[in-house]
């Protein structure tokens, strides 16, 4: 889409991302387009994808040939997952479960962070802009802006498990108090 100019774009960090495996990916997810400009960074990248998707006639072929992970079955998940990590891939995952609503104030879905504590896997924080709005949840795809959209990919620091591990017992309690950091570090304008 860049080599035809139908959208420019900006990766900040990619090489830190590039280095990145055995982790989880989390980052919002404001239009179509954002998985291919993340893993497109990526060497070794899995995602966990909705089951909406799965069951898309157009869409589950190409999420089983990727050997992508549904959102489905919690036990089963995170054994897949755990296999991921350990053959060194990343995990990528919206953790908003759908695209972002501009001006919407976003809301985080629970299994980013379960995934997280339960695999005691470290998370990798990546926010996307677009300006002017393209291929968003409110717009249709052929609603095309007057001016070219800009996409803005930052990598952000690495999100350590460790400490929200070690400040209790209870995995649950773990995973609120990580979801809750991670919702103000991928949305710091709902803080």
């Amino acid at each position: 889409m860049k080599l035809c100019g139908a959208i420019d774009y900006q990766i900040i960090g990619a090489d830190i991302l590039q280095q990145d495996k055995n982790c989880l990916i989390v980052a919002n997810h404001p239009s179509l387009i954002d998985y291919v400009l993340i893993a497109s960074q990526l060497k070794r990248c899995d995602c966990l994808v909705k089951s909406a998707i799965w069951a898309n006639p157009f869409m589950k072929h190409i999420v089983k040939a990727a050997g992508y992970i549904p959102n489905e079955a919690p036990d089963d998940l995170l054994a897949m997952c755990e296999e991921r990590f350990d053959d060194g891939n990343v995990l990528l995952i919206f953790p908003e479960g759908t695209r972002t609503t501009p001006g919407v104030k976003s809301k985080l879905q629970r299994g980013a962070a379960q995934i997280a504590v339960r695999t005691e896997r470290d998370l990798r924080v990546v926010h996307i802009t677009v300006t002017p709005s393209f291929l968003t949840k409110e717009k249709k795809w052929y609603q095309v802006p007057k001016t070219k959209p800009f996409f803005k990919v930052e990598v952000k620091d690495k999100v350590e498990i460790e400490p929200f591990i070690k400040q209790t017992t209870s995995p649950t309690i773990a995973a609120r108090r990580l979801q809750q950091h991670l919702a103000e570090t991928i949305f710091p304008e709902n803080s």
